[in-house]
């Protein structure tokens, strides 16, 4: 495994692309579980690439665990992503 979250998140990108989107999840999942040290921007990115995932499998208990782990980070940086959390 990649100890970044930045080469998951660009496999789960073209996954998605190539409607893969189970693979896509997984990628992403991995993100979480095998980086040793995340960003609190990665880290909201992450996190809203799931929602908009779980979204598509109609999956709302994830779905919004998801929002309120996002909506809960701290430190982040002119995120885009934790915007568009805190909007949801």
């Amino acid at each position: 495994h990649v100890y970044s979250p930045f080469v998951e998140l660009e496999l789960a990108k073209i996954a998605q692309t190539n409607n893969k989107n189970e693979e896509s999840l997984n990628l992403l999942l991995d993100a979480l579980e095998y980086s040793r040290k995340i960003t609190p921007n990665n880290l909201a990115q992450v996190y809203y690439e799931l929602i908009v995932l779980y979204e598509e499998f109609e999956n709302n208990i994830k779905k919004d665990e998801f929002i309120n782990k996002c909506k809960s980070i701290e430190g982040t940086t002119d995120s885009l992503y934790k915007k568009m959390c805190d909007e949801m």
